[in-house]
């Protein structure tokens, strides 16, 4: 059975513009379960040569089709989350200015 798992299409399910936001994309999958590969963009290899990764260069974060729609809700949920705290930190700063 572990080689029909590896043999699975793996798919794209969101995009990151660094290494560093995609280790933490690749934490929050991966503590659901969820198996994750990271793909660098290729302009990086070129760039630094054969077995480097620009930390700044744009990363595709897939999963395995059968857990595709997991992971693309579970990557909803945190952005839903990450934005309502920003947004509850900006009215807090603006509250703070009035006063």
């Amino acid at each position: 059975m572990a080689e029909g798992r590896d043999e699975e299409a793996w798919m794209e399910v969101h995009r990151v513009p660094s290494l560093s936001e995609a280790e933490i994309v690749k934490a929050l999958l991966e503590s659901a379960g969820i198996d994750v590969r990271l793909q660098y963009d290729a302009t990086s290899r070129v760039i630094l040569g054969p077995g480097s990764v620009n930390p700044w260069s744009k990363v595709t974060v897939r999963v395995r089709e059968t857990e595709k729609e997991t992971a693309r809700q579970l990557l909803d949920e945190a952005l839903d989350e990450a934005l309502l705290e920003e947004w509850d930190d900006a009215e807090d700063e603006c509250e703070s200015e009035e006063e």
